[in-house]
């Protein structure tokens, strides 16, 4: 099918609810912060495979599970499928978002990543601390004799991750730490920073400090970076849900090598049509 045709079909078949969502999205995190760090959303183009054939929906959000949870849930609302699991073509490959009966959505997040030198993070000249059955490394975060000094976990799930175990998230120094951590010259591509607070082995409060955003409603990747770490240090069962700011996200792995799946909810906010012209 050309591009034309594809875009005919997009004139058909878009609708502005998942963009309203990701607008209202915007409002909200302005609203909690009183000014907006960050005002770019993520723009994915991603062809449906129906028995009916293709059909290209564009979707603007801004994290990962809630990014699919809206897809699923227009694909499943519009009767653009039958199907419970959907193979997605996108950039990064093939993404299978499944409806669960409750209306929620599971996503394969892929393997997370240990190796320091994907991540990447620099660890020259450091040694890494035992920790449960992994490690941690500790970070200066200043250049003073009274600096705080962090333990993080890293890891990738396909953008860095640098946890530390907080005893209360809602005090967690988020608003300090944040910036030093995402700008430590030991992550050369800068670094999301998230804070943990183990509530019980199935249970975590978490906060997420962005690379190039600031501090979020709720992060994805971060989600399951902070469990995927809680879970290699000896914290948490293989199934834990998380909670954020803007919701509860389940996260669940098997241990390495297995792919992280991330469960979450949709809700349609409202619809309408929107009017995109020929091509030249």
């Amino acid at each position: 099918m050309s591009l034309r045709s594809r875009l005919a079909e997009l004139r058909r078949y878009l609708s502005v609810g998942v963009i309203c969502a990701a607008l209202h999205n915007l409002i909200v995190i302005s609203a909690a912060w009183l000014g907006l760090h960050y005002l770019l959303a993520l723009l994915l183009s991603a062809i449906v495979v129906t028995p009916a054939g293709y059909a290209l929906h564009t979707l603007y959000t801004f994290g990962a599970v809630f990014s699919w949870s809206r897809f699923m849930r227009f694909v499943s609302e519009h009767k653009l499928t039958e199907k419970d699991t959907v193979r997605v073509q996108t950039l990064a490959g093939v993404i299978e978002p499944s409806m669960g009966a409750d209306g929620r959505v599971t996503v394969d997040m892929g393997a997370p990543v240990f190796d320091t030198a994907r991540v990447p993070f620099d660890t020259a000249g450091l040694d890494p601390q035992p920790d449960g059955g992994w490690q941690t490394w500790h970070l200066a975060l200043g250049t003073h004799a009274d600096s705080a000094i962090v333990a993080l976990a890293v890891l990738s799930m396909g953008n860095p991750h640098a946890v530390q175990v907080v005893d209360n998230v809602d005090t967690a120094p988020v608003a300090r730490q944040g910036p030093q951590i995402e700008h430590h010259p030991r992550f050369p591509q800068r670094v999301n920073a998230g804070f943990m607070q183990v509530v019980d082995r199935t249970h975590v409060k978490l906060r997420v400090f962005e690379r190039g955003a600031g501090e979020t409603l709720a992060c994805g990747t971060g989600a399951c970076a902070a469990v995927v770490a809680g879970i290699r240090l000896g914290l948490l069962e293989s199934r834990v849900d998380v909670q954020t700011h803007g919701g509860v996200l389940t996260i669940g792995w098997e241990g390495e090598g297995n792919p992280v799946l991330m469960t979450g909810p949709a809700t349609t906010v409202f619809e309408g049509d929107i009017e995109v012209p020929e091509l030249p």
